[in-house]
């Protein structure tokens, strides 16, 4: 995730999460991610190999799915909608990052995109529908110009919700 606003470290950290979340599911590596919502396809995710001082690491679920699925999201906003991450922003703000497209000068403030992200450990597709709607209800708050972006990841089966 080079030259964006999440530097490298973070990133090798987010992979590490998203691996443990991933790994607990018993799921290949690689193994296939269906895109639902505003794109539909399916996407090839590679982790790092997890041993066990990366799952002691993670032992907390609840943080892991959290950073393991802004590792899947960040990558399908540069990957599949064609965005770069400008920065993280605060806590309370509504979003979790400011995005720009790819093209666009980075300091361009009227090309800028937000993304909210949230994960799911293991769940059907009725909870993925009510935290989406939690989510839509937390950023229609938000007074923000330019798109806005839902990403939910759910590592059970393991599918991504998509939502402009």
């Amino acid at each position: 995730m080079g030259k964006c606003g999440v530097s490298s470290a973070y990133g090798q950290a987010l992979a590490e999460a998203a691996g443990v979340c991933l790994d607990d599911q018993e799921h290949p590596n690689p193994v296939s991610l269906a895109l639902q919502g505003d794109a539909t396809s399916s996407r090839d995710v590679i982790w790092p190999s997890i041993d066990d001082q990366m799952r002691r690491t993670w032992n907390d679920d609840e943080v892991a799915t959290e950073y393991g699925a802004m590792a899947v999201a960040l990558l399908l906003a540069v990957k599949v909608l064609g965005y770069r991450i400008i920065e993280r922003m605060k806590k309370g703000r509504g979003f979790d990052y400011v995005l720009a497209p790819e093209t666009a000068d980075a300091n361009d403030r009227s090309q800028r995109a937000w993304l909210e992200v949230s994960g799911i450990r293991k769940g059907g597709d009725s909870t993925i529908r009510t935290r989406l709607r939690q989510k839509l209800k937390q950023t229609s708050k938000q007074t923000t110009s330019g798109r806005a972006y839902i990403i939910i990841v759910e590592f059970g089966r393991p599918i991504a919700q998509i939502s402009a």
